[in-house]
């Protein structure tokens, strides 16, 4: 009796340790190996499926992604990139498709007409960006939302705000040394570091030599493993957000979660983040003056509070992304 028992708990527990996640593919902007910025995403992702990944290169000659010649998955997955309309059409009618679109790169590349033709296909959507959810279930599209914070653990919380020390992640125009030189111009910095390593098609930047004495510049352009990348940003105690519209923003987000006092436009994401004057400052872009950062110390222990309060919310909302995908 007693070895029959045993058996069968052996054999519930192999069963269930051997019970098959349904296969999955998630095709990706190919810049994301090397920012890594959607990493959260497929991770939360590959607990529940089993997943294939094809970096999309389509994108450097302005060409929709390709969609895959097989049909073998139960689902595909589309993080940020898109086929075309009648390919994506053919695809959704043989297995689940699901698009994750960025914010930025819906505004900037993608007209109203073409959104009403996208409705028509039966896909899902997931939104990171409150305001792209708004947007597109103005159209009719089944959406899902909710907002991505990284666990809080995995930081360092900043503790030294005895001086303003800046991070800075020069991409792309405008958001330049002569813009994040205006918004500090009433500011005593201590030291700021650059990590002058711009998007594909920029320049990097030109900072003469008299201000990288004055402001006690440490330029780098390397893209570093993420532990001494985060190592470097930690010694930082605020961070410039830096580009004027965002996707997720994930960057800037992980600045919120280890406290630092983020800076950044008033556009989104950024704003659906963050409330000016209390955990973090935002600018008009337009119209760029000086800041006051009399209270940035309170300010980064106010986003610290905020991003622990995110986590909390986003692991909930995560539960219920699976269910949105998985349900008919």
């Amino acid at each position: 009796m007693f070895n029959y028992l045993y058996n069968l708990k052996r054999i519930f527990r192999v069963t269930a340790s051997t019970v098959e996640k349904p296969e999955a593919l998630f095709i990706e902007h190919s810049y994301r190996k090397k920012t890594q910025a959607t990493r959260f995403l497929s991770d939360l992702l590959q607990k529940h499926f089993s997943l294939k990944f094809i970096f999309d290169d389509n994108w450097k000659e302005g060409r929709d992604a390709d969609v895959p010649a097989f049909q073998k998955h139960n689902y595909v997955f589309f993080c940020q990139v898109i086929p075309n309309l009648a390919d994506l059409s053919h695809l959704a009618r043989q297995t689940t498709v699901v698009w994750f679109p960025m914010y930025d790169a819906i505004i900037t590349g993608r007209n109203k007409q073409y959104l009403w033709q996208l409705s028509k296909i039966p896909l899902k959507t997931v939104c990171f960006s409150s305001t792209l959810y708004q947007m597109l279930q103005k159209f009719g599209m089944n959406c899902f939302y909710l907002q991505y914070y990284p666990d809080p653990k995995e930081f360092t919380p900043i503790v030294d705000y005895t001086s303003i020390r800046v991070y800075f992640w020069y991409r792309r125009d405008p958001i330049n040394w002569q813009l994040v030189k205006t918004l500090l111009a009433k500011t005593n910095i201590a030291a700021i570091t650059i990590k002058n390593d711009p998007d594909p098609g920029n320049k990097p930047l030109v900072i003469n030599s008299h201000d990288i004495k004055k402001y006690s510049i440490r330029l780098y352009s390397k893209h570093l493993p993420l532990v001494q990348h985060r190592k470097v940003i930690s010694q930082a105690s605020v961070y410039m957000a830096p580009r004027i519209l965002e996707g997720i923003g994930v960057s800037f987000v992980e600045a919120l979660t280890q406290g630092q006092c983020v800076i950044a436009p008033n556009q989104p994401t950024m704003n659906e983040y963050i409330r000016n004057n209390s955990n973090g400052y935002l600018y008009n872009v337009d119209r760029v003056k000086p800041l006051d950062l009399g209270a940035f110390a309170q300010i980064g222990k106010n986003a610290r509070h905020e991003a622990k309060k995110g986590y909390q919310k986003w692991q909930q909302n995560s539960q219920s992304l699976i269910s949105f995908i998985t349900n008919p």
